[in-house]
Protein backbone atom coordinates (compact mmCIF):
# COMPACT_ATOMS: atom_id res chain seq x y z
CA UNK A 1 0.00 0.00 0.00
CA UNK A 2 2.75 2.22 1.04
CA UNK A 3 4.52 1.97 -2.62
CA UNK A 4 1.35 2.53 -4.51
CA UNK A 5 0.59 5.77 -2.18
CA UNK A 6 4.45 6.84 -3.85
CA UNK A 7 3.74 6.07 -6.85
CA UNK A 8 0.20 7.61 -7.20
CA UNK A 9 2.66 10.84 -5.59
CA UNK A 10 5.55 10.67 -8.08
CA UNK A 11 2.89 10.65 -11.26
CA UNK A 12 1.01 13.35 -9.93
CA UNK A 13 3.59 15.52 -8.48
CA UNK A 14 6.33 15.35 -10.80
CA UNK A 15 7.86 18.30 -9.47
CA UNK A 16 8.00 18.50 -6.03
CA UNK A 17 8.55 14.37 -5.32
CA UNK A 18 11.69 14.49 -3.73
CA UNK A 19 10.26 16.47 -0.47
CA UNK A 20 6.94 14.84 -0.64
CA UNK A 21 8.46 11.86 -0.88
CA UNK A 22 10.85 12.11 1.75
CA UNK A 23 8.43 13.76 4.23
CA UNK A 24 5.73 10.80 3.43
CA UNK A 25 8.20 8.53 3.95
CA UNK A 26 9.86 9.58 7.16
CA UNK A 27 5.96 9.79 8.54
CA UNK A 28 5.41 6.04 7.12
CA UNK A 29 8.62 4.80 8.59
CA UNK A 30 7.62 5.76 11.98
CA UNK A 31 4.00 4.42 11.26
CA UNK A 32 5.29 1.09 10.24
CA UNK A 33 7.19 0.70 13.34
CA UNK A 34 4.43 0.80 15.56
CA UNK A 35 1.67 -0.65 13.78
CA UNK A 36 3.82 -2.83 11.27
CA UNK A 37 2.03 -6.39 12.04
CA UNK A 38 -1.12 -4.75 11.22
CA UNK A 39 0.44 -3.03 8.18
CA UNK A 40 1.55 -6.70 7.22
CA UNK A 41 -1.53 -8.24 7.65
CA UNK A 42 -3.28 -5.58 4.83
CA UNK A 43 -0.11 -5.99 2.55
CA UNK A 44 -1.09 -10.57 2.09
CA UNK A 45 -5.04 -9.57 2.23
Amino acid sequence: MVRLFRLNLGLDLYGQVLIREILIRDILDGWETQKSGIFSVYSYQ
